[in-house]
């Protein structure tokens, strides 16, 4: 991930604290290594659905800090937009799923297709943001995975390739963690000592989403932070190199205009990989479903139906092709 992201756009705030749940801490988090973990999930029905479909659903997978929470409301405009079941789910080490090691890209891939198994789900169109779009794509790439199990792949705002990710990460994972074993009691007070250092009130608000009381007193974070601290470096990793593995199916990567995460450095390289790409931007941020959340139903909308992705969309990677003198950062 190169450059500083634009993580966290203003407009995102209240959705966030609407989404985030406060639900205590009971100690019942497990450890895990070495095998996949069920992870936890919301459905969203279709509308008028009296049974569950098994093929065809939309599977979301959110970002480092995030929580199938922050997807609530846009889950359920996208089934009521799509016709079809939409599941958000808690990566490991995220929201309400098990703390497991490791914290890289191909485990958290196997809980993602160990997830699909216990549903029994089949031609499933698998959506993920930023950590959660390296996750979809590095499930999609995988060699052994069976031909009905995907359909469609739509990846937001990351791209695939490896790079250095940025020391501000850490540097939450070290206020978080003085919050933890600070003795602090309030959100508000979490919010002052985090504010000495991070000071835009959205970031904070954002991962404060993850705070909860400590079973006795004090405050602790949903997230293991230990873990992450250890696993952060491997945020920017990416397990396959380009021309090793490829998927053939529709792919639809969306790119935030004011954010650098997509650049026309590594659209080359998601060519190498997905060879059925369609590039789309919108003029947001990092946060794209968020920050524009009309467009980006649209987008996932249209191309999931095949029809054409609007007036309010570019095709970044038509522009590339055409005149190499792209737009991107």
């Amino acid at each position: 991930m190169n450059g500083r992201p634009a993580l966290f756009s203003t407009v995102i705030q209240k959705e966030m604290l609407r989404n985030a749940t406060r639900r205590p801490l009971l100690g019942y988090y497990r450890t895990l290594s070495s095998r996949a973990v069920s992870l936890a999930f919301e459905k969203y029905p279709a509308p008028g659905s009296l049974s569950s479909e098994k093929e065809g659903a939309l599977v979301i997978l959110h970002g480092l800090f995030g929580s199938k929470q922050n997807w609530r409301s846009l889950s359920k405009l996208l089934a009521q937009r799509l016709g079809t079941d939409v599941w958000a789910l808690d990566l490991r080490n995220h929201g309400t799923s098990p703390h497991a090691e490791p914290m890289d890209y191909r485990s958290m891939a196997d809980d993602v297709h160990h997830f699909l198994d216990q549903q029994e789900l089949k031609r499933v169109v698998l959506l993920g943001h930023s950590m959660g779009g390296k996750v979809a794509m590095t499930l999609a790439l995988t060699p052994s995975l069976q031909d009905d199990v995907l359909s469609q792949l739509i990846v937001e705002d990351t791209a695939p390739g490896r790079g250095s990710i940025s020391e501000e990460f850490l540097h939450y994972v070290d206020v978080m963690s003085e919050i933890e074993t600070g003795g602090f009691k309030t959100r508000k007070e979490a919010d002052g000592h985090l504010a000495k250092t991070v000071p835009d009130p959205t970031i904070r608000s954002f991962l404060l989403t993850n705070l909860l009381p400590a079973s006795g007193s004090g405050l602790k974070f949903r997230v293991p932070l230990d873990i992450i601290r250890n696993y952060i470096g491997h945020i920017g990793d990416f397990p396959y190199a380009p021309h090793e593995t490829t998927f053939a199916k529709q792919t639809l990567l969306i790119k935030g205009v004011k954010s650098s995460y997509v650049n026309r450095h590594n659209i080359p390289t998601a060519e190498a990989f997905f060879s059925d790409l369609k590039v789309q931007a919108l003029d947001t941020g990092h946060w794209v479903h968020a920050e524009e959340p009309r467009g980006f139903v649209d987008l996932v909308a249209n191309f999931t139906s095949q029809q054409d992705l609007g007036p309010d969309a570019r095709d970044e990677r038509s522009l590339w092709h055409r005149t190499r003198k792209i737009t991107l950062k």
